[in-house]
């Protein structure tokens, strides 16, 4: 009877720690939402092969990484300009990291990012719907982590861009123009990989 009520009292125990846990993350959302997008991009990253969607993916990297050619070329047919000559900055290092690929996951990264933090700044009230748009935008994410092109990267930029902007007018005034800002910054950088995306959102 006493290892019965030890191991009840240890499951209480858990569940209680486990309830604060998930209560300071919705009451913090910009920890909770940094929290649940590292933990989904360390799973994703662990269980899943990233892939790219097309094979002109493949060759816009093997042009920009100066692997088609004898050094790194920054005009590539769909992304701006600046984010060749970044690309172009980065593979001028000469190493094998394939920085086209971080820079897209560093964008997904932001992107999902963000929309989490909007999911988890709603009301304490609404937690199922809560719950229920975070497993979504989890399920969701896993097309965009296993199809990598510049149009899903640029795509995803800038539907979390326009939501920023958009929920920024329903926010205080400071907290408002910080997400208006940040949408701007997803917008632009999404535009420059591939503005035909930013038309389509």
């Amino acid at each position: 009877k006493l290892s019965q009520m030890a191991s009840i009292n240890q499951k209480a125990g858990l569940r209680s720690s486990v309830s604060k846990l998930i209560d300071y993350t919705f009451s913090h959302p910009l920890i909770g939402s940094l929290i649940y997008s590292c933990f989904l991009f360390f799973f994703y990253l662990l269980v899943f092969k990233i892939g790219y969607g097309v094979n002109d993916d493949i060759q816009f990297v093997a042009i920009a990484s100066g692997y088609m050619g004898e050094a790194p070329l920054p005009f590539l047919t769909h992304t701006n300009i600046l984010i060749g000559f970044l690309l172009d900055f980065l593979y001028g290092f000469r190493t094998s990291i394939n920085w086209e690929i971080w820079f897209f996951l560093a964008v997904q990264f932001l992107s999902v990012w963000s929309l989490a933090f909007l999911i988890f700044f709603k009301n304490s009230s609404s937690r199922p719907i809560q719950i229920f748009c975070l497993a979504f935008l989890a399920c969701g994410q896993v097309y965009f982590i296993l199809n990598i092109t510049y149009t899903t990267v640029s795509a995803i930029g800038c539907i979390a861009g326009c939501a920023l902007i958009m929920t920024s007018a329903h926010s205080e005034k400071v907290r408002g123009f910080q997400k208006s800002i940040l949408g701007v910054i997803l917008i632009f950088v999404s535009s420059l990989i591939r503005i035909d995306a930013l038309e389509f959102v």
